[in-house]
C-alpha cells in the first residue's frame, strides 16, 4: 500500500487496523461487519451500486460488486459518506434502529479517518508537511527484552527476592540496621573513626545487609529463628574480655576457627550467587565484601580509637584478605576486558573507518531529533505524553553524546526551579527568558552544611561575563568525585541539532510546551511568551515537563520566600526520580529501537574514552576529557577504553608507511618537483585514505 490510501477500500483497511489495535477480537469483528454493511447497503447505493432488491440481504455477487466499487471510488468521497448514508436511509425508509446502528458506524468511520493526515483537506502536497513527519520506526530489531545480555540468567526465578522482607525484621534487628545506617552515613556519629559516606549509599549498605541475612534465613540456616538474625551473624564481635582466660595458643586456635566460619559463609553465599543467581563477576563479589567490611567496622566501632586499629582485628583482616583476592580477579577481568553481560549486544556495530562516537552522533542521534517532529511517520500529530517523552530521551542522549558524558546520577537528580524573583535582575533583557538558580537559603545541604543538589538554570551574567542571548547552565553539587573536582558549573552549549533548531529550542519545548500553529476544530489563540507567535491560531501539542505529573517539592524560607522545584527528568509513568536501572532501560530501549543494541549511560562513557584513544588525542587533551567526565586519565585508560587490536596497531603501521614507504615515491618525479610543499603534504595525507575515500576526494576536486 502507498503511504496513504488511494481509494475507499484502502481507507477502510486503515480504519480497521486502528479498530483492531484498540478493541477485543469480538468487538472488532462486530464493528467491521456493521461498517461493511453500512457502506455496502447504504453509501454505495448512492454511488452507482445496482441491486435487485435493496431491502434484502446482499448476495455474494453483490458483495463482490461492492468491493470492486470501493476500490474504484476515491478517498475524496470520505467527507460525504455520512450525507450519502442519510440520503439512502430516507429513500429506503429504514427503521430508526437501522439508522442508529449503521449511521453510527458510518460516522465512526468518517471521524476516525478525519484524524489521519491523508484525509481530504488534511494532507499537504508541499515539503513542509513531509518535514514535520518523523521517520518510520522499522521495528526490525524486535523487543528490547528479547535481546538478552546474560542468557544464563534467563529463567532464574526468585533470586532477587531473597532479601529480608520488612515484616520479617525483628524490632531488635531493625534498630540495629537503623544504627548501622547512621554509623555509615551520619557525619556526626560519635563512635566512628572512619569517614562518613553518602546517606543514599549508606541505605544501599543496609539493603546489602538485608540481602545477606535473607539468604542466611532462606538458604544457609533456615532453622534459625527470625528473632536471632543480627549483624553479629555476619561479623561476630569478640573483645579482649571474652578471651581473658585463654592462653596464647587457645586464642590463636579460636581466631582461626572464627575466620574459618566467616570464610565458610562468605564462600557459601558467593556459591549461591553463582549457582542460583547466576552471578559470577568478581567485581560484584568485591563490592559485596566492601559492604561487609563496613559492617565489620560498625561491629567493632567500640574497640578502636583510630582507623588504623581496625587492621589489628582478626576478622577485619580476614575480610580484607578475601577482598584482595577478588580485587585481583576483578583487575584481571578488566585487563582482559571480561564482562558479565554480553558486550556485543551493547556495543554498536559501525562501518569501517568510523568510530562509535561519530556514528552515534551523525546517524543515531539524527533519528532521535527527527522523532521529536510534530507528526509521526503516518502524518498524524503526536499525542502530548509520547511527544514529551521523545524530547526527554533526546535531551538525555544529548547530555552524553554532544558533551563529555558525566555520570548519570547528575541528571537523574537534577532539579529545576518553579519560581522566579519578583524583581527582574538588571542583567536580564525585558523580553529575555530567565530561569534562576534558587538562592542558597533554600538549597539542600548535607550534615556538614555543603550544598548537595543539582540544578539547571538560565542566566545572562555568569562569573563576570555577560551573555546577550542567555545561557543554560547545569550546576552540579552532588556527584561521585566531588571531593576531587569540587562543585561544577557547566554551560550547556547551544549546538545546532536539526530542522533549523538548536539544543536550546528542544530544551525549551521540553520544559514549557510545544506549540503548533495551524487550524483545528480546537484551535486557540497563542498567549505565551514568544512574540513571534502572538495572535496566531494553533494548539499545544505538549504541555511540557508537567506532562509527567511529577511531584512538586515545596521549599520555603523566611527571607528567600517560596522556591518549589521539580525533577528535570522524572520517570514518565510515575513522575518519580529515575533509578540507575530504570534510566539504563530508558536508554537501552531507545537505542535498541533503531540499532538493535542495548546502549546504557555507562557504555557511553566507554564510547568517549575509546574515541579519544582511537583518534590519538594528545595526553593533555585526554586528561582534560577525563576531568570533564569527572574521572581520571588512569580510569579512562584502565576501565573505559575499548580500542580494538586494529585500532592499537594503526598508529605504528601508519608510521611505518610514512617513514619507510614514502607515499611520494609513488608519483612521477618530474611532477613532484613542480609541486609546492603544500601539494606534497596533501599527497602524503591522501595516501592514508581508503580507496573509496580517495575516489570521493577526486570527485570533489573534479567538481570544483
Amino acid at each position: 500500500m502507498n503511504s496513504h490510501p488511494c481509494n475507499l477500500s484502502e481507507a477502510l483497511e486503515c480504519h480497521y487496523a486502528e479498530i483492531e489495535a484498540t478493541h477485543s477480537p469480538k468487538q472488532f469483528k462486530n464493528i467491521k461487519n456493521e461498517t461493511n454493511s453500512g457502506m455496502f447497503r447504504y453509501v454505495l447505493n448512492q454511488c452507482g451500486l445496482k441491486r435487485e432488491d435493496p431491502s434484502r440481504r446482499m448476495t455474494n455477487v453483490e458483495i463482490g460488486d461492492a468491493e470492486n466499487l470501493l476500490k474504484a471510488l476515491p478517498v475524496s468521497l470520505l467527507p460525504k459518506i455520512v450525507t450519502l448514508a442519510e440520503k439512502s436511509f430516507e429513500e429506503q425508509q429504514v427503521s430508526l434502529a437501522v439508522r442508529n446502528t449503521y449511521g453510527a458506524r458510518i460516522r465512526q468511520l468518517q471521524e476516525g479517518c478525519s484524524k489521519q493526515f491523508w484525509y481530504p483537506g488534511n494532507r499537504s502536497s508541499g515539503s513542509k508537511f513531509q518535514d514535520e513527519c518523523a521517520p518510520p520506526l522499522l521495528r526490525i530489531h524486535g523487543r528490547t527484552k528479547d535481546t538478552v545480555l546474560m542468557p544464563e540468567k534467563v529463567g532464574v526465578i526468585g533470586t532477587l527476592n531473597y532479601s529480608l522482607k520488612p515484616h520479617e525484621i525483628a524490632p531488635a534487628l531493625q534498630q540495629e540496621l537503623d544504627d548501622f545506617a547512621r554509623f555509615a552515613g551520619d557525619a556526626h556519629y560519635a563512635d566512628r573513626v572512619t569517614p562518613s559516606i553518602d546517606p543514599d549509599i549508606a541505605q544501599d549498605y543496609v539493603l546489602a545487609a538485608r540481602l545477606c541475612l535473607g539468604w542466611w534465613h532462606r538458604y544457609y540456616d533456615p532453622s534459625l529463628p527470625l528473632e536471632q538474625l543480627s549483624l553479629n551473624l555476619l561479623v561476630p564481635t569478640f573483645t579482649d574480655k571474652d578471651m581473658d582466660t585463654m592462653s596464647a595458643t587457645e586464642r590463636k586456635r579460636f581466631w582461626r576457627e572464627q575466620k574459618r566460619k566467616l570464610k565458610a559463609w562468605v564462600t557459601a553465599y558467593f556459591q549461591f550467587l553463582a549457582d542460583v543467581a547466576k552471578s559470577r563477576s568478581p567485581r560484584t563479589r568485591e563490592h559485596k565484601l566492601a559492604q561487609l567490611l563496613k559492617i565489620g567496622y560498625y561491629q567493632y566501632r567500640h574497640e578502636v580509637e583510630e582507623a588504623q586499629e581496625y587492621d589489628q582485628i582478626e576478622l577485619i583482616g580476614s575480610i580484607k584478605a578475601i577482598q584482595r583476592e577478588y580485587r585481583a580477579q576483578a583487575k584481571e577481568w578488566n585487563k582482559l576486558r571480561q564482562y558479565a553481560a554480553n558486550q556485543s549486544k551493547k556495543w554498536p556495530d559501525v562501518p569501517d573507518g568510523r568510530t562509535v562516537l561519530t556514528f552515534l552522533r551523525e546517524d543515531f542521534f539524527v533519528k532521535l531529533w527527527q522523532r521529536c517532529r510534530p507528526r509521526n511517520s503516518s502524518g498524524v500529530l503526536h499525542d502530548p505524553s509520547p511527544l514529551a517523552q521523545f524530547l526527554a530521551i533526546l535531551l538525555m542522549w544529548a547530555e552524553l553524546l554532544l558533551e563529555p558524558p558525566r555520570r548519570q546520577q547528575e541528571f537523574r537528580t537534577r532539579r529545576i526551579a518553579l519560581a522566579c524573583p519578583i524583581q527582574r535582575p538588571a542583567s536580564v533583557p525585558p523580553d529575555g527568558l530567565y530561569h534562576p538558580l534558587p538562592p542558597d537559603e533554600v538549597r539542600e545541604r548535607n550534615q556538614n552544611g555543603l550544598i548537595i543538589d543539582n540544578y539547571l538554570y538560565r542566566t545572562y551574567q555568569r562569573q563576570g561575563k555577560y551573555y546577550p542571548d542567555g545561557v543554560w547552565v547545569k550546576q552540579i553539587c552532588k556527584y561521585k568525585t566531588r571531593k576531587h573536582h569540587g562543585v561544577q558549573d557547566i554551560i550547556i552549549h547551544n549546538r545546532p541539532i536539526g530542522d533549523g533548531l538548536t539544543l536550546y529550542d528542544y530544551l525549551e519545548r521540553y520544559l514549557y510546551g510545544y506549540w503548533y500553529s495551524g487550524s483545528f476544530p480546537d484551535s486557540i489563540t497563542y498567549q505565551g511568551w514568544d512574540e513571534t507567535l502572538q495572535g496566531r491560531r494553533g494548539r499545544w501539542l505538549s504541555k511540557g515537563l508537567i506532562e509527567f505529573e511529577s511531584e512538586v517539592h515545596e521549599v520555603t524560607h523566611e527571607k528567600a520566600g517560596d522556591w518549589p522545584w521539580m525533577l528535570l527528568f522524572p520517570v514518565p509513568s510515575t513522575g518519580k526520580e529515575h533509578t540507575t536501572d530504570s534510566l539504563a532501560v530508558a536508554f537501552s530501549i531507545s537505542s535498541h529501537e533503531w540499532l538493535g543494541k542495548r546502549i546504557t549511560p555507562h557504555i557511553l562513557r566507554a564510547v568517549w574514552a575509546t574515541w579519544a584513544f582511537q583518534i590519538g588525542l594528545p595526553d593533555a587533551t585526554i586528561h582534560s576529557l577525563a576531568y570533564a567526565m569527572g574521572s581520571t586519565y588512569k580510569t579512562l585508560r584502565d576501565w573505559y577504553e575499548r580500542c580494538t587490536p586494529e585500532d592499537k596497531r594503526r598508529p605504528i603501521e601508519e608510521a611505518i608507511d610514512d617513514y619507510f614507504f614514502d607515499a611520494l615515491n609513488q608519483y612521477d618525479e618530474q611532477a613532484l618537483q613542480a609541486a609546492t610543499p603544500e601539494v606534497q603534504r596533501v599527497l602524503r595525507s591522501a595516501h592514508k585514505l581508503a580507496p573509496d575515500e580517495r575516489q570521493q576526494l577526486i570527485s570533489l576536486l573534479a567538481a570544483n
